[in-house]
């Protein structure tokens, strides 16, 4: 946005320099000017945003998942906590109460994140190369996610599951559709199953 501010003050300037002054200025300034409305012209799509960001900061987590993550760490000697923010690598220094005080009118899931990996075929439990993600072995969540029943995720889009797959420690579930977007859906543990055989 900033930038933006600087082009338009420049374009203003080039303006003012092409009406009134010497004829080699007015020439450099019209060309100049001419080039900068021809390249905001050329590009007006991206002055505007849509129902997406053009400058993706945000990761998977909001800000009350970090909050409720900040809560689960130990105060430092001034009684603070780091709450972790976008851009990657940002964070807030907050008083441990007041992150608490917060946590206590939200839900937190008590889920270890750390269980969903990123790596070269996951992005955070969402798989990259195929309709699905992984949960838990656990008895509840094998008898929520059987095949035929629609999983409904934190941005209210819903999947039909086609076939799941476990071992010791996961359950791979494979639903229909094009591959999810990590970043829409969120974690697997937030994923509820609103419909059964």
């Amino acid at each position: 946005m900033g930038l933006n501010v600087i082009v338009i003050f420049s374009l203003l300037v080039l303006a003012g320099s092409a009406l009134r002054a010497s004829r080699t200025a007015r020439i450099a300034g019209t060309v100049t000017l001419v080039s900068f409305t021809a390249l905001y012209a050329a590009n007006v799509a991206w002055l505007f945003e849509g129902e997406a960001a053009r400058m993706q900061f945000a990761g998977t987590l909001t800000f009350q998942d970090q909050l409720c993550s900040a809560s689960r760490q130990p105060a430092d000697t001034e009684g603070n906590v780091s709450v972790s923010l976008y851009p990657a690598g940002w964070f807030a220094t907050i008083p441990k109460d007041k992150v608490s005080a917060a946590t206590n009118k939200i839900e937190c899931a008590s889920e270890d994140i750390s269980f969903y990996v990123t790596d070269s075929n996951w992005i955070k439990g969402i798989a990259r190369k195929w309709a699905g993600f992984y949960l838990h072995n656990t008895p509840e969540n094998l008898a929520s996610f059987k095949i035929g029943s629609t999983v409904q995720f934190p941005d209210k889009t819903t999947r039909k599951i086609v076939d799941i797959s476990t071992s010791n420690e996961t359950i791979n579930v494979f639903v229909e559709g094009d591959i999810l977007i990590a970043k829409k859906v969120g974690f697997p543990f937030k994923f509820v199953v609103i419909e059964q055989i």
